[in-house]
């Protein structure tokens, strides 16, 4: 196995998302990090975040194919299994969707993506 330093040489640079929002939800995290002696750890496959370009063009996709006269985004719940810091799930927040649910197995990622929800919030309504 390739060590994360090798496969992922800048995962340590802040992406622009979390510069502009005062975010934690970028940065690459190896298998080998999040494992922490509990059940699920085999489950566990690393953590890297989804680019917000490539969230925009999978929901502008998707969109397209929901049908013309029932086909409103606002009838659909988001569901992020694998949700790390929570940034599909921030950017979710910015359609209508009718619920957002992000699902972490990592306590730590899934802390991390609450307070990056609660910043969130905090800067979408002050």
């Amino acid at each position: 196995m390739s060590s994360a330093t090798k496969t992922a040489p800048k995962r340590d640079v802040t992406h622009p998302f979390d510069l502009k929002h005062g975010l934690d939800t970028g940065g690459y995290l190896g298998p080998e990090e999040l494992v922490k002696g509990r059940p699920n750890d085999a489950h566990n496959h690393g953590y890297s975040a989804i680019a917000p370009s490539v969230f925009y063009e999978a929901c502008r996709r998707w969109r397209a194919t929901l049908p013309a006269v029932s086909g409103r985004v606002e009838g659909y719940t988001f569901v992020d299994v694998g949700a790390g810091k929570g940034r599909a799930i921030l950017l979710a927040s910015e359609l209508p969707f009718r619920k957002i649910v992000g699902v972490e197995l990592s306590e730590e990622l899934a802390c991390t993506a609450q307070e990056n929800v609660e910043r969130w919030k905090r800067a979408r309504h002050s």
